[in-house]
């Protein structure tokens, strides 16, 4: 009781270092709490979307096959994948017990004509390439969002219809800068001709005018005007196969008039994808390799996320080990102007033991206050605030409120172990400074003003 009395009397005595170390302890526990817990918000919420993902896991060339790729021969057709192929992959899945779901990205190259011309630099022969255009039939709205030559955004017109099973539609979009060279605008109608019989023609309507909004992912470097994505037409599969372009079997069609069948699979969870690519490894055809844009895509989407969440969590470490510096320095500028304080004490009859722990109750004292305001300010002013997520909503997170309390305990550790250098500080300081010739007699004069 009486070391309590001492240490709450010195506090009284000393209101600026008190207040000092209030404010500081105060604003060490709001700052960390709050970034602890914004950072683990973040990143459980990153953790919750990545969760959630269905994975579009496609089979693609890779770099060395694709490197070979030479788009004026038709005997690189070849290389594709076909239903057969596809089917035993399907099977193959269903035997591991996977649950999957699939769309499809086909395509040929097709010819300009003389009223609709592509956006090219070169005139090619039609007769090697195939054609200056490449036809894409998309499956599903899923199939058109993985498409290996980017997002693309309607700026005139409509969307394709996806749930349309109209097989003689011959809606399509095209490319704003297709449409701007030829004069063409929503409505306007305009004819291709196959890439192996330049007789045999089909005749589609611009549904739609695209932009892209990201940039590729297509493996292939060719110059040639088929592979520039701005010449790229976009149909349904149905009208795809609606206009014979997708036989089942590839017997009765050679040259560019074999489309590049691309089947999708839609996983239902990233863990499916692990599954997926073992399932299918040693199964893969020589030259082709399994890919997803779906993670690289989630990557991008949450990429400021994910800097914000380390920004919060450099600036945790940051404030702590801040915060312990002037603590330390704060203490140790109030213990040294205490020294003949000390002593006085010494001459009375204290011991070094009950020294170091009155100063040890004066540090509580000040940083229990200080710690206690922090946490209140955080829990009802911080996190509840119109621009701050939801108290409730955190604290009811399991991961958020695991991430709570190592934060306080942390911030706890800190203290203590400034308590224990307070502590160590006191017996190193006592035997020289208390003891010393100038200390008493400084002391004695102190005692005799006193006495006066």
């Amino acid at each position: 009781m009486f070391t309590l009395q001492n240490a709450w009397n010195a506090l009284k005595r000393h209101k600026g270092h008190t207040v000092s170390i209030c404010i500081l302890t105060f604003l060490i526990t709001t700052g960390a709490l709050t970034t602890s817990i914004y950072s683990n918000t973040l990143n459980s919420d990153i953790q919750t979307q990545y969760n959630a993902l269905q994975p579009v896991a496609q089979i693609i060339p890779n770099a060395s096959l694709s490197k070979k790729y030479n788009g004026e021969d038709s005997t690189w057709t070849k290389n594709y994948l076909t239903w057969d192929t596809y089917t035993n992959y399907a099977q193959a899945l269903q035997s591991a017990g996977m649950q999957i779901q699939f769309t499809i990205n086909e395509s040929i190259p097709v010819r300009s004509t003389d009223s609709f011309t592509s956006i090219s630099d070169t005139k090619e022969d039609q007769d090697k390439t195939g054609g200056d255009f490449t036809l894409i039939g998309l499956y599903t709205k899923v199939a058109q969002d993985n498409n290996s030559l980017g997002d693309i955004s309607i700026v005139s017109g409509k969307d394709l219809d996806y749930e349309s099973t109209n097989t003689n539609t011959t809606d399509a979009l095209i490319s704003q800068e297709v449409a701007e060279k030829n004069n063409l605008k929503v409505g306007s109608k305009f004819t291709v001709a196959n890439p192996t019989d330049a007789n045999k023609t089909y005749t589609f309507t611009v549904r739609g005018i695209y932009k892209y909004t990201s940039q590729s992912t297509a493996t292939t470097t060719s110059k040639l005007s088929k592979d520039n994505r701005e010449n790229a037409i976009y149909i349904t599969y149905t009208a795809f196969s609606g206009n014979n372009l997708d036989p089942q079997s590839s017997e009765s069609i050679s040259g560019w008039s074999v489309p590049n069948l691309n089947i999708q699979f839609i996983l239902s969870s990233p863990s499916d994808y692990t599954t997926f690519q073992s399932t299918l490894a040693s199964k893969i055809a020589k030259g082709y390799t399994i890919q997803t844009p779906t993670f690289s895509a989630f990557e991008e989407q949450v990429k400021g996320e994910k800097q914000l969440a380390n920004n919060l969590a450099y600036s945790y470490y940051t404030i702590l080990v801040i915060g312990f510096i002037f603590s330390i320095a704060l203490l140790l500028r109030n213990w040294n102007k205490r020294i003949y304080e000390i002593g006085n004490a010494i001459t009375v009859g204290l011991n070094k033991s009950r020294i170091s722990w009155q100063f040890t109750v004066e540090v509580l004292f000040q940083t229990i206050l200080g710690f206690i305001a922090g946490i209140l300010t955080t829990a009802f002013v911080i996190l509840p605030s119109p621009l701050s997520i939801n108290i409730h909503s955190a604290l009811s997170n399991a991961s958020i409120n695991s991430s709570i309390i190592p934060s306080i305990f942390t911030i706890l550790f800190i203290y203590i172990l400034v308590l224990i250098l307070a502590q160590c500080h006191i017996t190193r300081l006592v035997p020289f400074k208390v003891f010393s010739p100038e200390s008493k007699d400084k002391s004695e004069n102190s005692d005799s003003q006193t006495s006066k």
